[in-house]
């Protein structure tokens, strides 16, 4: 198990017809992994960076209030706290179905999409 909880033995698995790149292996190169997924269809997605760069300041006081942080790591957080943020971000009930974690290759720096849907 690496530093992210992902367990990787022999990953055989291709992609684009090369071996899967795990944080492992590509610490600044590495394919995406899912972090949580709820298999429950979702509405909508954001990459996490962008929720800070179009509103930072509630994006750091939304990360305080839920996180106890003003980081932008989002594989340590939980889907129910994620949902409770995305919620109170988006001025309306939301559901985080989904978190996959990415390598910019340009930076190498991670990244995050959530996933989620309304809920009615």
């Amino acid at each position: 198990m690496d530093i992210y909880g992902v367990e990787y033995s022999l990953n055989t698995s291709m992609v684009d017809g090369r071996p899967r790149r795990t944080p492992f292996d590509h610490p600044y190169s590495y394919d995406e992994f899912i972090i949580f997924d709820s298999e429950i269809p979702h509405t909508s997605a954001v990459y996490s960076d962008r929720l800070y760069r179009w509103d930072s300041t509630k994006h750091n006081r939304l990360c305080l209030k839920y996180f106890d942080n003003v980081g932008q790591c989002w594989s340590e957080r939980s889907p129910e706290k994620i949902s409770d943020w995305l919620s109170e971000y988006y001025d309306k009930k939301l559901e985080c179905v989904k978190v996959i974690q990415g390598c910019n290759v340009s930076s190498g720096h991670p990244y995050w999409v959530l996933f989620f849907r309304d809920v009615n």
